[in-house]
């Protein structure tokens, strides 16, 4: 019993193995450049809601704490392979 006209080469097979890793490590830096993204969008916003005209010295430390790690996230969406820090805990 033959396989008739379909012969399955093993380097076909690791071909086929090395394409669907390298789509699947495609689809998960896409995840994390998406979380990235919202992460920057959340921390941008409430930097701008907390800097404004009359705003007090602990709202000014607090956007500038959120800036900061808007820029991080900024940095992680680019480069979503690269490792992320923790948040440090917000100032008081």
């Amino acid at each position: 019993m033959g396989w008739g006209k379909f012969q399955v080469r093993l380097r076909t097979l690791l071909i086929l193995v090395a394409l669907v890793a390298l789509a699947l490590g495609a689809e998960s830096l896409l995840r994390w450049r998406d979380v990235y993204r919202r992460k920057l969008n959340e921390h941008a916003l409430i930097a701008d809601l907390c800097d404004g005209p009359g705003t007090t010295t602990e709202l000014l430390r607090k956007a500038a704490f959120h800036r900061e790690l808007a820029q991080k996230y900024e940095q992680a969406a680019r480069h979503p392979w690269s490792p992320v820090a923790p948040d440090p805990p917000e100032p008081k």
